[in-house]
Parts: structure tokens; sequence; C-alpha cells
């Protein structure tokens, strides 16, 4: 049976599930991946709830540092797998990083600009928009908790969410001395098992499911921690990004870059155009699965809410009509001006 959750897991869910779908109508050569997705999807939600608390002790062997509750929820299981639930705990990184200001995350000031910016411009449910602020206030508290003798694995994947994530936690750990190690769950998979690079590069840690990750946290031992210079490296890095007052990062060259509010309007009204063309007769189309083909066809992770707020700032600036409420993406449909 499908367990309780929450509206936002509901809706993550869904998203992903309409965006495997898209994925493995439009190339065929992922229909195997796509299932992979789709059984992993369905696992979490028939999982049971099981209440244990994950954070920091004086006596852990082992704390890895994830960035998204879907990641965080895999590793768990794949610890639970493998026996070593009361060694490892967890410190999960519950924000999206790719989007909103990052300027002066780190301090009270920059957090309370940033929670004013998501309250302004993206849609979410209060109860959980508010569990990630308190999240984020509790997160030096949980980096602090942390004891000398364990070891700290940091994970992040090929993307500006789990990087900028990655370079932030390197910053709260500055004054550690602990071994650090960096993790890529999606490149270690490929080694694993020879699965060819995935064909977008939104590609998630969250979307590896628990059997993989069983191996992949056993291959992570065998990793070299990260020396000093590379340390102050990502540690600087992040305080390029936390210098920006921009809204959206990506990946560029290699590395994490602040790009323009508007970068992804161009490829927004494509999409509509492309869905325009397969309709019969010209007609608004629901906002959800203008998102749903967007999340489908991009070149790299973004997120279904950051798409969401820049399809209403199209609607403002007049580049696409509306019909019904702009209260979430279920709520109204839009078309480009006839």
């Amino acid at each position: 049976m499908i367990r309780a959750q929450t509206e936002k897991e509901s809706k993550l869910h869904l998203m992903h599930v309409m965006s495997i779908v898209e994925t493995m109508k439009e190339n065929k050569d992922v229909q195997e991946q796509g299932y992979d997705w789709l059984i992993q999807i369905y696992e979490k939600m028939t999982a049971p709830r099981v209440t244990h608390r994950w954070e920091p002790t004086e006596n852990c062997a082992r704390v890895h540092i994830v960035v998204g509750d879907s990641f965080a929820g895999s590793m768990k299981n794949a610890l639970r797998k493998l026996g070593r639930e009361h060694s490892d705990t967890f410190i999960c990184l519950r924000d999206h990083y790719a989007y909103g200001p990052l300027w002066h995350f780190h301090e009270k000031e920059g957090l309370l600009r940033r929670q004013e910016w998501l309250q302004n411009h993206i849609q979410s449910d209060d109860d959980d928009r508010d569990t990630i602020f308190r999240s984020n206030e509790q997160l030096a508290q949980q980096f602090d908790s942390i004891p000398p003798s364990a070891s700290i694995y940091v994970w992040g994947a090929n993307n500006a969410h789990e990087q900028s994530g990655l370079r932030y936690a390197i910053y709260m750990l500055r004054d550690k001395s602990n071994k650090i190690f960096v993790c890529d769950a999606v490149d270690a998979e490929q080694q694993l098992f020879h699965t060819p690079p995935p064909t977008q590069q939104w590609y998630t840690s969250g979307e590896l499911n628990t059997e993989k990750l069983v191996p992949i946290l056993e291959l992570s031992q065998a990793y070299t921690p990260i020396d000093v210079e590379e340390r102050l490296g990502l540690e600087q890095e992040w305080l390029v990004l936390a210098e920006d007052t921009g809204s959206l990062r990506v990946i560029q060259d290699g590395k994490v870059a602040n790009v323009p509010a508007d970068s992804y309007d161009a490829y927004l009204l494509q999409t509509v155009e492309q869905l325009h063309q397969q309709q019969e007769e010209y007609n608004f189309i629901k906002s959800a699965r203008v998102i749903g083909q967007a999340l489908s066809s991009a070149q790299q992770y973004v997120s279904d809410c950051y798409f969401e707020y820049r399809l209403r700032e199209l609607i403002y600036a007049g580049k696409l009509e509306i019909k019904g409420i702009p209260r979430a993406m279920r709520y109204y449909s839009v078309r480009k001006p006839i």
C-alpha cells in the first residue's frame, strides 16, 4: 500500500513520473533506464516510515552530508541494508541551491533575504516552506555537532543544485580537522554498473535507487580524502557564490555559475510553441504540461518550481496569455498570444 505522503512528496513524485514518461516517449534508448527510475519512485511511495534519528552523535563513525530529501531517503535505506544505521549519521541540506539568492546564505541576514525572495516568487506549501526555513536555521548547530573522530562524506552530482550545496557544506566545515571525502553517486553508478553517461545533465543523486546505492556506499570507503588545497578552493568558490545576489545558477565549464534569472524564458516559450504545433486546434495548454515537457527536455537539472515562477513572469510580461488562477501550476493554462 502507498504510505501517507505530504503534498510536497506527492507533487515531487508526480513531476518525476511525468518527466520520465515524456523522456521515454521521445527516446526509446532510455526506456530501460526510465523503468528503473519508475521502480525507484514506487519503492519510495510504498516504503514504510521508520522513525530513527540520523543527526550526528559523539560516537558516530561517519557523517554523510547530502543535498535533497529524496537522496537522503534512499541513502538511509541503503545504510540500513548494510547494517550501518547506528554507525553512520546524516546532515541533509533540504533547500534548493540552484535558484533563489545565496547572498550571505551562511549568515542570518542572508537567510532572511532568501526566505523573503522565496515567499515572493516561488509557489509552495506554507508548512513545507517553513520546515525548510527551520532546517536552514539549524544547520550550523548540526555541523558543530560533528565529532572530531568522524569521517565526513559530502555528496554531490554534477548539477548546480548539488554542487552549490556541496560548496556550502565544505565552507561550513572550514574549522573542522576531520577527513573529508567528496563523492559523486551518479559518477560512481556509471563506474560500477557501466551505464552510459546520461543523455541529459539533469540527472541527480536523488534518482538513484537503494539497490545501486549499497555498492556505491561500499565503494566510497576506498576514496581518498580531499587535501587542504582542494578544501580551500571549494570554500572560496562558495564565498564567490555567496556574494552574488542573482537567483539562478547552472553548470558552465564544469563549475557553478550565476546566470540571469530569465535564462530559461526563451526555452519555455519554445516549449509552449512546440506543444501548440501538436494541437489540432490552437488552444490553451495546462501549465503543468508545459513544465513537465520543459523538465524532460532540459539540458540541465532545473526545478519545476523555478520553471513555474518563470512561466508566471512571462504571463506578467504579456508574452503568454493565461486562463485560470496562477495559485499553482494545476490551476491555470497558458498559450502564446494569437
